[in-house]
């Protein structure tokens, strides 16, 4: 008889995204016992509060950064990229994003962090991919010009997290979710939508 398999450990740092999600004023001690780990052993490895949640946005950020690799993020709405592909390539993204749901939600709570010059740039970078096939949707008439592009992806983002929610939660099968949260973002900021 083989031993029982047991689930690989889910890394620290993504732990530690879900707890600061759910006890964003967790202290350090707090965090540790929340993610199973000993004070001590969370004390070396990040020796103040602010070194937990810098290595959290940094860990957030480069799993943002590799899904825009991933499916190409760079090249949607790009002079002779097909309307369908970019479709494509953005629904993929969304995707791709829904089950980062704790990540995207820390960056967007973690004003503690405003100050860190090195991760504002680096949040301002990943945010510009996104910004720029979002403009250029818009510049091609894809999206409605109306909002700001910032918004669209202001309400993209809120709308990954909701649906990561409820995929959580039970409510919605996490096979359905990017495609719930495409069509229901696109019914909102279509042009045909919108007249």
């Amino acid at each position: 008889m083989s031993p029982a398999r047991r689930a690989p450990p889910t890394p620290l740092l993504e732990v530690l995204t879900q707890a600061l999600v759910e006890r964003p004023q967790a202290s350090l001690g707090e965090l540790a016992a929340l993610a199973g780990v000993g004070r001590t052993t969370l004390h070396r490895l990040y020796p103040t509060r602010e070194a937990v949640l810098r290595a959290v946005a940094l860990d957030a950020l480069a799993h943002l950064r590799a899904v825009d690799e991933e499916v190409g993020l760079a090249a949607a709405f790009a002079p002779g990229t097909p309307p369908a592909v970019s479709w494509q390539t953005l629904e993929r993204w969304i995707e791709r994003l829904v089950p980062l749901g704790p990540r995207l939600m820390f960056l967007v709570r973690a004003s503690e962090l405003d100050s860190d010059a090195e991760l504002t740039r680096a949040s301002a970078a990943q945010d510009a991919t996104l910004l720029g096939a979002l403009e250029r949707a818009q510049a091609q008439g894809f999206l409605s010009p109306r909002p700001p592009a910032a918004w669209l992806m202001a309400s993209l983002h809120a709308l990954i997290y909701v649906c990561w929610e409820q995929v959580a939660a039970g409510t919605v099968a996490p096979r359905d979710a990017a495609g719930l949260v495409f069509r229901t973002w696109l019914g909102g900021v279509g042009e045909k939508a919108n007249g």
